[in-house]
């Protein structure tokens, strides 16, 4: 995918994710990794690819907390190959504060009425 290309998809994506389904950020985030695997480490193209995906994948995760859980490895993978990429060091960061506050609700007790177990 051209720079040029990835910065049209890239803006319709980030300016329409309410109306984007989970399957189709499956599909954009694995064109972002095949055009980057085709380039040279560090370039300022995969730098471009990277930033405009974070922005995409970060604004998703706000908008649906959900595909946290559902593109957790795809999107802790993407994010963990390009650590010099500050997008995505702090997409990064904010996919595992929301998967450890989804985590930390599994295991939360249930709330019991303490009021009607106690005694009058």
């Amino acid at each position: 995918m051209s720079t040029i290309r990835h910065s049209q998809v890239a803006g319709a994506l980030f300016h329409n994710i309410g109306a984007v389904f989970t399957s189709t950020l499956f599909v954009y985030l694995n064109a972002v990794e095949a055009s980057c695997r085709n380039r040279q480490d560090n370039s300022a193209q995969v730098q471009h690819h990277v930033k405009h995906a974070a922005m995409v994948l970060e604004k998703a995760l706000l908008d649906d907390p959900s595909i946290a859980e559902q593109m957790s490895i795809e999107l802790s993978s993407f994010c963990l190959s390009y650590p010099w990429v500050k997008r995505a060091a702090d997409l990064y960061r904010l996919l595992s504060s929301m998967l450890d506050k989804v985590a930390s609700e599994e295991h939360r007790p249930a709330d019991t009425n303490s009021d009607a177990n106690s005694p009058k």
